[in-house]
């Protein structure tokens, strides 16, 4: 299910979690209207507009602090990809200090990695999917350049630092797998869709004269609500879905190995 709603659009997800959380309020509230008359709610008006507003508040309160967090942990996958992507780069052109031989391994080693985060890894990535070539490419990169013995200072200093540049790529990488990995626990996302049911529900216990008006009421309160669930969900997963993260980054480390390539 997740596969085929982070498959659409981003402009179709929003409509249909929109739509679908103002038609919800509407239908409900013609349900209510049809069982329970205007005349009984209304004599409630006073108290359930009160209670109303504390949980609406409370609802907000708490909406409000799940979207920070998960747009600061989308914030913090889009950095740790770009500083991935960096680190891969710094390899690539720190090498040039070593001896022809080595330095054409380590380079075809990182661009081996590229091509694999950029042919196959980060589609999975974005199906919450992963497996091991990506790890199994730089691994053996790294055991190649621990067997690499400098000779004199100047080769030492560039190991030093090409092992540097090495160890930040791989605790990038782990970083974003992990993040990839994440995203809002099922018991978040049932408090979410409780208190989203609740604070709507609270609008059924209103009574108006006019009920059209009652039902647009409604399905506006619903329908902001939809809002704020469709943020939740774009960015939950933050390499998941259109406004997941991209592999711009890398494809620009890789744009720029092609033009050292070609110098």
């Amino acid at each position: 299910m997740l596969d085929t709603m982070y498959s659409l659009p981003t402009w179709v997800l929003g409509v249909l979690v929109v739509g679908l959380a103002a038609a919800v309020s509407g239908l409900g509230l013609l349900v209510v209207h049809r069982f329970v008359p205007t005349e009984v709610r209304r004599a409630h008006n006073d108290i359930a507009g009160y209670v109303s507003n504390i949980v609406a508040f409370v609802y907000a309160v708490m909406l409000a602090f799940l979207a920070v967090g998960v747009w600061e942990d989308y914030g913090k996958a889009q950095r740790t990809a770009q500083l991935e992507a960096a680190a891969a780069s710094d390899v690539f052109r720190a090498a040039e200090g070593y001896p022809e031989a080595f330095r054409q391994r380590v380079r075809e080693g990182i661009r081996a990695y590229i091509d694999i985060v950029l042919g196959e890894e980060w589609a999975l990535q974005a199906r919450h999917r992963m497996n091991d070539v990506g790890w199994r490419a730089i691994e053996a990169l790294h055991r190649t350049m621990l067997d690499f013995e400098p000779r004199g200072p100047r080769e030492q200093v560039v190991h030093t630092e090409e092992l540097h540049y090495m160890n930040a790529l791989i605790d990038q990488r782990r970083l974003r797998i992990l993040m990839a990995a994440a995203g809002l626990q099922p018991v978040v996302w049932a408090v979410i869709l409780v208190g989203s049911a609740l604070t709507v529900g609270f609008a059924f216990f209103l009574g108006t004269a006019n009920v059209r008006a009652h039902v647009t009421m409604t399905m506006m309160l619903g329908a902001t609500i939809g809002l704020g669930l469709f943020l939740l969900i774009a960015m939950a997963y933050p390499f998941r879905g259109g406004a997941g993260i991209g592999p711009e980054a890398f494809e620009r480390v890789h744009e720029n190995i092609r033009r050292i390539d070609r110098e």
